[in-house]
């Protein structure tokens, strides 16, 4: 089984916490964050649900980030 390495690994957690710690100073680090969340379930998931979701939530995030620029 293919890995994530550790210093690419994101989920929501860690976004949260980051966002709560204040360790994101743009939005831009946060969208980064978020985009490589993404990728990562497409690639170590393959094909199927969860790369399906992916793909649906990082269109959710695009709608809603465009509301706030």
């Amino acid at each position: 089984m293919i890995r994530i390495p550790e210093e690419d690994a994101r989920d929501l957690s860690l976004i949260k916490s980051n966002l709560d710690k204040g360790r994101y100073t743009t939005y831009k680090q946060v969208d980064d964050d978020f985009a490589l969340m993404l990728e990562n379930a497409r690639v170590f998931n393959g094909e199927g649900g969860i790369t399906d979701t992916a793909n649906k939530f990082g269109r959710w995030w695009d709608a809603q980030r465009k509301k706030m620029d």
